[in-house]
Parts: structure tokens; sequence; C-alpha cells
């Protein structure tokens, strides 16, 4: 009796608990109300990972049953992790993908967009060395590695841009420009560097630029010496600043003259013999002396060679060779030794010579007095200041530079008296007005920087020696020659053209294009020519009288 009570008091205690524990359980399981993620976009490299958390509210909420998708499995994958709280996401290939964490019945979510790039590993260049000519053209082109990577914006940079610079566009600055036009400008060694902007990754050209040789010549043709005497002559480079500058020598008779590899020529005997030098890249280019040994000959003084000035010309009344001396006789004989005995024959010598020094007075002073009524004359004439006509002014044609000479061509037929030295250490003359078309040439750099001259249908020559040029550069300018340029006006054409005489060489500005050697090029209006090298630039105008039209000749 007493068991069957207990029974009957515990069987409600139970059902109580049970529903006890149940309300319990129900209480726990907290619904969710929102999902966040700690990253809503991310950039990955290609190959590389990243861990997106999802955060689920209410705090305590249900996290098990989050589900976590990639809407491009090619582009990003996506692995969830600590019980479905967080992700591991990976970069598979370049693009965009957006990964997604949701509840079972897809009634809330959150979302991050992840963008996959490649990122740059290196730049390669199609030329890693490159030996220009100068005033030659080339392409360049760089590849960024690998092919497919997401940034391939590139900079190019020049190393000395006195050698080289870019013929078109400045690709200075990062852009989408893999290749670039390259122009040589000058002799030298420089190199050309392409960045990645992306990873900063670098390439590099090395770049060398080098001016053929043209032609040698000798500043003589012939040379006498004692025996036992040594000497040099120099060497004109054609072009100037050829990086070809190696030379051989050779003697065609060593019993009369030597010659060693550094040009010393040594009188050995006495005799004729020729010395040759040649180009040592290509001998093909060559040119040489010849050279007298005697007993009679003097030796050459300091910085010149007999028979010669100091910068190489042909001294007055001689010839370097054996006997052309400014003493009268045969075979340079002295004074004394024409000084007869007889003293009737020595009193007539003397009323010559005092009858040769009279003449020689009173030509001089014509030309003083002659000199002071041309000054006269030309200032009454002025009108423009610095502006030079040279319509009435031709210069002789007066021997020929050692290169004419050597090619057989003649200078332009020259008639008249040699102009007047125009350098600018002289007060510039005074303007002789001419009606109809004009040409101005001014000197913009280097010697001749600020004078204009005028040419109405004549000629203007540019050059080193007084007896060809009007336009007169010192002596010590080695590089432009004697006779370098001639400058020709068409009055009935209104055209200019320039004529290149030079060893040096002349040049247009814009193309740094060297000029055919002793052919005529029309030159338009504005364009500008240098001689030898860049400093010495000169620029060609035409002009008209206010009355008249006239029209640029184009372009030659």
């Amino acid at each position: 009796m007493f068991q069957r009570s207990v029974r009957t008091l515990l069987l409600p205690v139970l059902l109580m608990g049970l529903l006890f524990m149940g309300a319990v359980t129900q209480a726990a399981a907290i619904t969710p109300t929102g999902i966040q993620l700690n990253q809503t976009s991310l950039t990955l490299n290609r190959g590389g990972t990243t861990v997106v958390e999802a955060k689920v509210t209410p705090d305590g909420a249900d996290t098990q049953s989050l589900q976590w998708t990639s809407s491009n499995t090619n582009v990003v994958r996506v692995s969830p992790e600590a019980g479905g709280s967080r992700a591991r996401v990976e970069g598979v290939a370049q693009g965009t993908a957006v990964v997604t964490a949701s509840l079972p019945d897809g009634s809330m979510g959150a979302t991050c967009q992840v963008t996959v790039r490649v990122p740059v590993s290196g730049v390669v260049v199609s030329e890693t060395s490159l030996t220009l000519l100068r005033g030659q053209e080339v392409e360049v082109t760089a590849t960024v590695q690998p092919g497919d990577a997401s940034n391939k914006r590139v900079r190019w940079t020049i190393g000395d841009e006195q050698v080289l610079e870019f013929a078109a566009g400045s690709p200075g600055s990062y852009g989408s420009h893999p290749t670039v036009q390259l122009r040589a400008v000058a002799a030298g060694s420089t190199t050309l560097t392409v960045t990645t902007e992306n990873g900063n990754k670098q390439a590099v050209t090395e770049i060398t630029v080098i001016v053929p040789l043209e032609s040698i010549a000798l500043e003589m043709k012939e040379l006498t010496l004692p025996p036992g005497e040594t000497t040099r002559v120099p060497v004109i480079f054609n072009p100037l600043d050829t990086t070809s500058r190696g030379l051989l020598y050779e003697s065609g008779d060593v019993q009369v003259v030597t010659v060693d590899e550094e040009g010393l020529i040594t009188a050995v005997g006495e005799g004729t013999a020729r010395v040759v030098v040649r180009s040592a890249e290509d001998q093909q280019i060559f040119d040489h002396l010849q050279i007298t040994v005697s007993d009679n000959a003097e030796a050459p003084s300091a910085g010149a060679a007999p028979g010669t000035t100091e910068t190489g010309e042909s001294a007055p009344g001689g010839t370097g060779e054996p006997g052309d001396t400014d003493d009268p006789g045969e075979g340079g004989a002295s004074p004394e030794a024409q000084i007869p005995e007889d003293d009737s024959e020595v009193q007539a010598v003397a009323p010559a010579k005092g009858n040769l020094l009279l003449v020689t007075g009173l030509a001089a002073a014509v030309a003083v007095v002659g000199v002071a009524v041309l000054l006269i004359f030309l200032k009454k004439k002025k009108e423009k200041s610095g502006v030079v006509s040279l319509s009435e002014k031709r210069p002789s044609n007066q021997g020929a530079s050692p290169v004419m000479a050597a090619s057989g061509k003649q200078p332009p037929e020259m008639k008249e008296e040699p102009p007047a030295n125009l350098t600018r250490r002289v007060e510039p003359p005074p303007v002789i007005t001419n009606s109809g078309k004009r040409v101005l040439v001014t000197g913009l750099s280097g010697e001749f920087q600020g004078h204009t001259l005028e040419l109405a249908e004549d000629v203007l020559v540019i050059g080193r020696d007084p007896l060809f040029a009007h336009l007169v550069y010192p002596a010590s300018f080695e590089m432009i020659s004697r006779k370098h340029v001639v400058i020709e006006h068409d009055g009935e054409t209104g055209t200019c053209s320039l004529r290149d005489l030079s060893s040096t060489g002349t040049y247009l500005l814009e193309n740094h294009r060297r000029l055919p050697y002793d052919e005529p090029f029309l030159v338009k209006d504005g364009q500008q020519f240098y001689l030898a090298v860049p400093g010495e630039l000169f620029e060609i105008r035409y002009d008209q009288d206010d009355d008249q039209d006239h029209a640029d000749p184009g372009e030659a």
C-alpha cells in the first residue's frame, strides 16, 4: 500500500521536471536577426588567400548553420572554417567574384566583393644593347611579365639626353606605351630604362652612338725637311666628332723618311717619299703627304711646317719646296751672296731699294685714305643697325681647301677683291639697302650670335680664311674650314641654297642631317643650320619690301 502511494506521488514530479527541461531548451535556441562580415570588399593577388569572418546578431544566435558560397569559383574559391563562423577565400584567376555568407533558407545573408589581380613579376626589353649611327632611329619594345598582368603601365627614361632622344612623344610618365621610337643625337654612350608602375620592375638597354668617319685630310700636301728633323702633320677628321679616330701611318721609302704609329715623321736621308695616313677601321679612307728631305731645307719653326704659317697655309712667296724662299737668287742663297763685288753695281742696287721703299710708303698712304673714304660713305648709307647687304661683295677665287683639291671640285666662280673680316670682334658695317626680295642670315648662337647679314642677288661665304669668306671665323676655330659654306640667293625666284665645302660638315638642325658636299641644297624660310657643331647655329629668313609679296620656297 505504501509503495503504491510513493509511485503516485513521484509521477507528477517527473512530469513537472520534464516540462521544465523543455522550457529551458526552447529558451536557449535564439533565432538570428542579422549577419555581418568583417570585410565587404577586398583585393587578392592570384594565388593569394585571406580569411573572412561572419558575425550573427543577436549575440548567442546560432552560427552553425551558415553557408558560404562564391559567385564565380573560377575566380574565387571559398572554404568554411571554425564551424561556419568564418571562411578562407582564395584568388584563383584575374577577375571579380562575390563571396556570400547566408542562412540555409536564404532568408538573410551578407556579401564581400573580391577582386583578383595578376601582379607584375618582371619586364624585359627587345634590345639589351644597341649601337646606332648619329641620326639613326630605332624602336625598343618592353614586355611586362606575366603576359596577363593586370597593370602593364610603364615609364621610359634616357640616361643622357645629349646622346639620345625620343623621336616621337615623351613617354616620361607611366602609361600604356610599351614601344618607344628613339633617335641618336650625338656620339657617346647612355642607357634607356623602362620601369613598371606595378612592382617597380626595371629593364635597361645599353646604347652607344657612333659617328662614322667619312674622310680624312692632312693639313698640307707637301713638306720639306732637313735630315734628322722630326715633325707631325695634323689630320682633319670629317666629320669632326667622328668616333673612328684610329689611324695607321706608313712611309713609301724608309730610307728617306720614317713615321711611327703616333704619326711622328722623321727625315732620314735625302730624297722624296710619300707618307700615307689611313683610317684604322676603313683603310679605303686615306690621304698622303709628299716629303722632300734636303740638306738645304730649314727646320720647321715651332707650331708650323716649313713653307707654311702656323695654320698650315702657304707662306707668302714660298711653297715649302727647296730654294723657294723670300730671298732673291736661286737655291735660297743669302742676300750677301747676291751682292756684286763691283761698287758701281752696288750703287745701282741702292737707288732701286730706295725707290721700292718710296712706292711701298705711297701705297700704304693711299690705302689708309681709301679706307677712311669708304667708312664715311658707308656711314651715310646706314639705315638699319646690325643688317648688312653683300650685294656688291664677291670673294675672289683664290685657292681651294685641301678637301676640295682632293675631290677635284672647284669653288663657285668668285669675282672682285676678297671681302673684309666681318667677325663680331669688328664694329658691324652699316646697312646697304636693296630693293626687292632679300634673304637674311642671322647667327643664333656661337661666334656670330646676334649678327644679321642681308643677301640680295648675291653670295655669302662663311669660313676661317679672309681670302675666301665674307663672314670670317678666328684662326683658333679649327673645326671651321677655310671656306666652310656658301649661301647663294636667286633674286628672281626668291630662293636660297646652301653649298657645303667643308671637311667637318654643315648640318640641318631639325634632323642633324649633313648636307651633301659641294651640291646646292634649297632651304626654306626659318630653316636653321650649324657649322661642324650645334653651337655655331645660323638661321635663314626670307624678307621682302612692304609692297611686295613673297612666297616660302617650300621644302628642300
